[in-house]
């Protein structure tokens, strides 16, 4: 059981990164936000980022490579 404030990600176009969507979650004891955190602009506040399934890379860095079309350029 993950021991955090899951979020069922109603309408959330990041909820495969996000840890509080796809942590493992209890059958009786867990806990869920009664909203999804999303604001009105699409950010979440409670966005908790993990590791990319495509990639394999953390915190937002991606390879070139990476199925998600995404990179991240250090200067």
């Amino acid at each position: 059981m993950a021991d955090i404030c899951k979020c069922r990600a109603v309408g959330c176009k990041m909820k495969e990164f996000c840890y509080r969507y796809t942590a493992l979650s209890s059958e009786r004891n867990q806990v869920w936000f009664a909203k999804t955190p999303i604001e009105s602009n699409g950010d979440c506040n409670e966005y908790w980022e993990m590791k990319c399934p495509s990639c394999g890379q953390f915190n937002g860095i991606h390879k070139l490579s990476c199925a998600t079309n995404k990179i991240t350029i250090k200067l």
